[in-house]
């Protein structure tokens, strides 16, 4: 009688897996992860920003400006053309952090926010 080696089973696919917006490539180390985790806000295509998240090898080059919550230090990372800060871009990143529930009188994060009000 012959013993057969049993079959690990294949881990499910983690659909909410960090992926570099870019390349596609996951994160396999902590700072990998750490790196994903960044909120980057670059150009939308038809104007507003949109948020992305990318690898080491593929941030954004050029001028890069970051939005700080007063509380905790967090937030994204602003690239490109958005980093001028002229009225009609800070207009637009405003309606993202707001959209994002973000208080802008400080700017206070999503998280530092919901401490805030209980």
């Amino acid at each position: 009688m012959s013993v057969r080696p049993r079959a690990r089973p294949t881990p499910p696919a983690l659909e909410d897996e960090a992926r570099c917006w870019s390349c596609g490539r996951a994160a396999s180390t902590a700072a990998q992860r750490a790196d994903l985790a960044t909120t980057w806000l670059v150009p939308g295509a038809q104007g507003p920003p949109v948020d992305r998240s990318f690898c080491r090898g593929c941030a954004p080059g050029g001028a890069v400006d970051e939005i700080i919550c007063v509380r905790c230090g967090d937030g994204p990372l602003l690239a490109g053309e958005l980093t001028a800060m002229d009225l009609e871009v800070t207009a637009a990143v405003d309606a993202w952090l707001a959209a994002a529930g973000w208080r802008l009188a400080g700017p206070v994060c999503p998280g530092c926010a919901t401490e805030v009000t209980r």
